[in-house]
């Protein structure tokens, strides 16, 4: 009978020897550095926004450039939808290759702090709620809403590079 700490994630096979733990941080190293670039999404963004845009504001007959700004926009899509998968695919390689490496290490991967998530959310639906009273309302919330976003982004963009460090310096001694 198997037990569950014979197999690991760089191999199937039991009694086989399991990497180190560097090879598996140089492994996740490795992945992270391979972050997918921008360049579809940004694509995809001219398709869908300023294409179409800048044909609608530049032209006299708006009725006869509808199937173009339709096309465009369609593409502008493929494009973005093609972005948000390379992402993912890149997002669950790293996340498996971080709970390996967790796993062989013991350092646990520092959690996100709560708070800009409950304001992003409470701000969110205030901004919903207060929209029925005047418009202005609304975008106070939802600007509160992306401004706490950001910050979000900006712990999870400090958490990934301190965790990245850290990794790095374990490799190197």
């Amino acid at each position: 009978m198997a037990r569950d700490d014979e197999y690991s994630f760089s191999s199937n096979r039991p009694n086989q020897a399991k990497p180190s733990f560097r090879y598996e941080a140089e492994n996740y190293l490795n992945i992270r550095s391979k972050k997918p670039k921008p360049w579809w999404l940004i694509a995809g963004i001219i398709f869908l926004i300023v294409i179409p845009f800048s044909i609608l504001f530049t032209t006299d007959d708006i009725f006869n450039i509808g199937g173009m700004c339709f096309i465009s926009s369609l593409i502008g899509i493929g494009f973005i939808i093609l972005s948000i998968r390379k992402y993912s695919v890149w997002g669950e390689l790293i996340k498996s290759a971080r709970e390996t490496l967790e796993e062989k290490s013991k350092i646990p991967f520092p959690p996100l702090p709560i708070w800009p998530q409950v304001a992003t959310l409470i701000s969110l639906i205030a901004g919903f709620i207060l929209g029925d009273l005047e418009g202005l309302f609304a975008l106070i919330g939802f600007s509160f809403s992306l401004f706490f976003s950001l910050i979000l982004g900006f712990y999870d963009y400090q958490r990934n590079k301190a965790y990245d460090r850290l990794i790095y310096d374990l490799t190197r001694k």
